[in-house]
């Protein structure tokens, strides 16, 4: 158990000084390489699900767009925990104060599956009326019903998967992350053809392919996070006091704030296109998956940044904070132009791929 011990201690000292000590650019760019990958390949994930159930019909594809308000929720929750205890921690980290820094990852990890938890027994409780007042029509209504009763049983694995993706990444293990999400996302597309059309599941083999994935990842991320990560995660550090939860928040609400913005905004969109028809929730539904996976690219520059701001930070290394935000805001900015251009001239084939 010391020997155990004092290897975590040896690995955490590494991890300080390759955050606090590694030129600021190349640091960034080798976090953000992987959480530029899990974010790609989990958007293909949802990409194969929209491309799959395309083929069904075009209330199926509307059926998407429905629950895509929902999982929104479900990323929100994830986000709001992961970034809320990760902000703190890995400026503890920076601090060296690694007891304060597990106390985080537990509390940050429990309250993502409760969360989940809460959302499934609602969810489940009242899923017809709910897709209904979310948009649906009286044909993509049972479809998102079908859909979506898996994911929502699944819930406390897909808001955990969300915060533990984050709570590796900001102890400096983004590699850790990437494994887990992209082991799910693999096999989903293996799942997801073999639910829908040889067993014959229709849309509810889709909603089941991902729910299995999503718990998959979420059990990989357990074990990633216990054996590798900088703190090991155990629900005995779990203990949560008044300065622990306002910093926790603190940090996770803007995450709260701009996902909870982005389900509302679905929502609204949904309604707007209900009078009509099926196929206008459809087509916003694959313009949507479409415009994440543009995103994804630039959420995960901001994700590799995250742990080298939280780190220097905690440290008290000012300068580095300010060299590593400029570096991200100027190659942001030319991704996105590039991004901008492809998406305007190859728009039409996109589309119709789905």
């Amino acid at each position: 158990m010391v020997q155990v011990h004092g290897m975590r201690r040896a690995s955490a000292d590494a991890k300080y000084r390759q955050m606090t000590g590694q030129p600021v650019k190349p640091l960034i760019l080798k976090l953000c390489l992987p959480a530029v990958i899990s974010n790609l390949v989990t958007t293909a994930y949802n990409l194969t699900d929209t491309f799959f159930i395309g083929q069904l019909g075009t209330a199926q594809s509307g059926a998407i767009g429905i629950a895509f308000s929902i999982m929104t929720v479900m990323q929100a929750l994830g986000f709001f925990f992961g970034n809320g205890a990760g902000n703190s921690m890995s400026r503890e980290l920076g601090k060296q104060n690694n007891e304060r820094a597990s106390r985080l990852l537990a509390v940050g990890f429990a309250g993502a599956v409760i969360s989940g938890l809460v959302i499934a027994a609602i969810g489940l409780l009242i899923l017809r009326p709910l897709v209904v007042m979310l948009g649906s029509t009286s044909t993509i209504a049972p479809y998102a019903v079908q859909y979506l009763t898996p994911l929502l049983v699944a819930a406390p694995c897909v808001c955990g998967s969300f915060a533990l993706n984050g709570l590796l990444r900001y102890q400096g293990q983004s590699a850790f992350g990437m494994i887990g999400l992209v082991s799910g996302a693999l096999l989903n597309f293996l799942l997801a053809p073999l639910f829908i059309f040889v067993a014959g599941l229709g849309i509810f083999g889709a909603g089941l392919a991902t729910a299995i994935c999503q718990t998959v990842s979420f059990a990989i991320l357990t074990t990633m996070s216990r054996k590798f990560g900088v703190m090991k995660l155990s629900l005995r550090n779990c203990k949560p006091d008044v300065l622990l939860m306002r910093e926790m928040v603190g940090g996770g609400l803007p995450s709260l704030i701009r996902q909870g913005a982005g389900s509302i905004s679905v929502t609204c969109v949904n309604i707007a296109a209900n009078p009509f028809g099926d196929a206008a929730i459809a087509g916003m539904a694959i313009v949507m998956r479409i415009m994440l996976g543009a995103n994804s690219v630039i959420v995960g520059l901001g994700q590799g940044f995250q742990p080298v701001c939280g780190y220097n930070y905690g440290a008290g290394l000012f300068a580095r904070v300010k060299e590593g935000y400029w570096f991200c805001v100027r190659l942001a900015t030319c991704v996105l132009v590039a991004l901008a251009a492809l998406l305007w001239i190859f728009a039409p084939q996109l589309v119709e791929i789905f």
